[in-house]
């Protein structure tokens, strides 16, 4: 059975069908990629290099298409929408009046450049995409071949044991083996070479990381070759460490966007455009209600439960997928997982319409927005049960446990008896690992490697990899094999550190997000439910009880939607992966900030 295209590959494959699409449309007007590509050879330099850097783009972003028709498609559109806007404008100065004239002058002159841009920019987004990908999993590949390069000084088994992965990275290094096959290059050294070289604009640590990976592999004694890999991963250690340094100041600019959807434009809204259906110059006696009685229900509720929540949505989705460490853990999968979404929707939404047919609004509308809400909060708690911190604890037994079978092993002992002792000795979860470990391989006869791909569970593979590493490794040299692994386990450790330092530097950012959702969000949004109500009364009142309830049952769903949005957003930069953990936090955040909505409205206004 065929693999399945990602969607990076399907993005690309519709963009470069479309431009070959728009380079033929362009024909007729005298547009086309070999007039592109005779222009650029002819420009000036500095128009070549631009030329360049958008081919470089496309070959850095896997987009499958000559730069020459990426610009005769840009230049086609242009100009087909440049005619569709002409055509427009004529049409308005015909048949429209002077304020909708100069709005569609506004949008003839903008459309033409912004399909332009539009299509040039593509390139550049791709390629960045595919760096973010390709650095996110760069440490754990460059910490495999280390190892691999521990183990046997052959540069092509280490790419071969670094590239059985399903990351970008490893398909890099499966590249990189390809094109030596081929004859693009004459040996691994220079394809690594140019792996490192492709991208470094990018990460420069990582070319010096692969450069000296390639020096330690043709190290004549064993203190060189481990010099040169200490380089390698105190080089990966630090780009990695400069990523995330990066990734947490860039998340002041989407943390204040989200505080201002969330707190600031509400009362806004809240607070001025009721103001704008109240007829404040009728001169009617004073105490004649002169808001309308919808109160710009309609026009509140597109703004802040259709607009505002899908801006914030597509903020907290650019931040999330700008993460600089991914942990590559599988989803599990499960019935209440992946429809815990649609249950706790469907189920609370039918609860308000019952809560709405049995009590009506009026001084019952809290009770509609808490029947509705309660319910769906429940669901989600109920979808998960709370694990914390078992993946990680997983990761750094089996660090413990390396370290302790190398000092074993250097001590003397084979590396069966140095597992059985290091097992014996410990305390903690490690000694059950190593008891298991023991009992399937040697007892059982099940083989190492079998054993320890039974404890795989999803976490960063490269600790129980390292255990393999160190158990081929001792059938040559048991003092070699020893030091290895405790060489091992130190890099592991620093590999780990990373994961520790991103969620330090993230944290005030996080603790700053659930106070807002929780509490700061809820007390604002009741607040301005209050000056709504009171801006009405200075106005004569809204005639009915109508506007306020729904704008009650406005700004509860805006405060449910945004508190999805959040939890979303602090789940992806925490790094975590099972959603249903992500469904857990939303319900419990959910239930408490329209408690305290309800109660701050209530009490407020």
């Amino acid at each position: 059975m065929p693999a399945r295209p990602n969607r990076p590959e399907v993005r690309h494959a519709t963009y470069a069908r479309t431009c070959m699409m728009l380079e033929r449309a362009g024909r007729p007007l005298g547009i086309s990629a070999a007039k592109e590509l005779a222009n650029a050879k002819r420009s000036t330099a500095g128009q070549r290099d631009r030329f360049s850097a958008l081919a470089a783009d496309l070959e850095l972003g896997a987009v499958r298409c000559d730069p020459q028709s990426v610009v005769a498609a840009a230049k086609s559109l242009a100009a087909l929408s440049a005619l569709v806007a002409t055509a427009v404008l004529i049409l308005t100065v015909v048949c429209m009046g002077p304020a909708f004239q100069a709005a569609a002058l506004i949008a003839a002159s903008a459309c033409p450049p912004l399909c332009h841009q539009s299509v040039l920019a593509y390139p550049s987004s791709a390629a960045r995409r595919r760096a973010s990908e390709i650095l996110k999993s760069s440490a754990d590949a460059v910490n495999l071949m280390i190892m691999g390069v521990r183990q046997d000084a052959s540069l092509p088994r280490a790419i071969g044991f670094a590239s059985e992965g399903g990351s970008v990275f490893a398909k890099e290094l499966r590249r990189c083996t390809w094109e030596v096959v081929t004859g693009t290059y004459t040996g691994f050294e220079e394809a690594v070479h140019a792996f490192g070289c492709r991208w470094e604009r990018f990460s420069s640590e990582l070319k010096t990381s692969l450069n000296a990976i390639v020096v330690a592999s043709h190290e004549a004694t064993e203190e060189g070759k481990r010099r040169s890999l200490e380089r390698a991963n105190r080089a990966m250690v630090a780009g990695a460490k400069r990523r995330v340094e990066e990734y947490a100041l860039s998340l002041s600019t989407p943390s204040m966007l989200l505080f201002g959807l969330g707190i600031l434009l509400p009362i806004m809204v809240g607070s001025f455009m009721p103001m704008l259906s109240w007829d404040i110059w009728s001169g009617g006696a004073l105490g004649e209600p002169v808001a309308h009685a919808d109160g710009q229900a309609v026009e509140t509720a597109m703004v802040m439960n259709f607009m505002f929540p899908v801006v914030a949505l597509l903020v907290a989705l650019d931040a999330v997928s700008r993460r600089p460490v991914d942990r590559h853990v599988p989803t599990v999968r499960g019935f209440r997982g992946r429809h815990a979404w649609a249950v706790a929707v469907t189920f609370g939404a039918t609860c308000a319409v019952c809560a709405y047919i049995a009590f009506g609004t009026g001084t019952y509308a809290p009770v509609v927005l808490l029947v509705g809400t309660v319910p769906a909060s429940a669901v989600l708690m109920l979808s998960s049960p709370s694990r914390r911190g078992t993946e990680h604890a997983q990761e750094n037994e089996v660090q413990d446990l390396l370290f302790k079978v190398g000092a074993r092993m250097l001590d003397g002992d084979n590396f069966e008896s140095a597992l059985h002792r290091a097992s014996e000795n410990s305390r903690g979860p490690d000694q059950s690992l190593g008891r298991r470990l023991c009992l399937k391989a040697f007892v059982m006869g099940q083989g190492f490697d079998v054993a320890v791909g039974s404890e795989a569970s999803g976490e960063r593979v490269n600790a129980l990899e390292a255990m393999k590493v160190v158990r081929r490794a001792s059938t040559k040299d048991e003092a070699g094999a020893g030091m290895l692994a405790m060489d091992i386990a130190s890099y592991l450790r620093e590999l780990s550190e990373i994961e520790s330092t991103l969620k330090m530097r993230l944290k005030p950012t996080i603790s700053m997000m659930r106070m807002t959702a929780h509490i700061l969000g809820p007390l604002v949004l009741g607040i301005t439910f209050a000056i709504y109500v009171s801006l009405g009364s200075v106005a004569g009142g809204y005639g009915d009880s109508a506007a306020t309830d729904t704008m009650l049952l406005v700004l509860g769903l805006f405060l449910a939607e945004m508190n999805a949005v959040v939890c979303y957003f602090v789940w992806g930069i925490e790094g975590k992966w099972d959603r249903r953990e992500l469904a857990r936090s939303v319900g419990a955040c959910m239930l408490v900030s329209q408690l305290v909505f309800v109660s701050t409205s209530m009490v407020a206004s």
